[in-house]
């Protein structure tokens, strides 16, 4: 855990200008392992961008991807993303969707995610910190 953490604060401290960084706790509801125990939410309402990083897209990227963003209202964002040929533990190749629901005036959140061409529950929720 302590690796993974320490991983996340490197990502974290990598320039860019993000007007808020949040640094959010999941508690996973599915099983299999597709959600991790951290996450990194990268915001600019402004500019109307985000980038996240969590246990999966660091495996597969080695650092924070573009993410889609949709704004739902003032204070609640929709975040979507893709990981195309992902390897599974079961050496098969797979898509992943995943969906954040932000909502930053409490701040939480909820994840779900899609592994296409499997019947996996990938759910999740938590409460993030604001780090910037």
């Amino acid at each position: 855990m302590k690796k993974i953490a320490l991983i996340f604060s490197l990502i974290c401290m990598s320039p860019g200008v993000w007007a808020q960084t949040y640094e959010c706790d999941t508690t996973s509801f599915g099983t299999g392992g597709w959600i991790g125990e951290k996450m990194f939410v990268f915001l600019d309402t402004k500019e109307q961008k985000a980038e996240l990083v969590d246990w999966t897209i660091h495996r597969v990227f080695g650092d924070k991807i573009p993410v889609d963003l949709r704004k739902l209202s003032d204070t609640k964002y929709l975040l979507s993303w893709k990981l195309n040929s992902f390897r599974t533990s079961n050496d098969a190749t797979t898509k992943i969707s995943y969906k954040v629901r932000l909502n930053t005036a409490r701040p939480t959140f909820t994840i779900s995610g899609h592994l296409h061409g499997y019947d996996n529950v990938i759910s999740g929720s938590g409460r993030c910190k604001i780090r910037k």
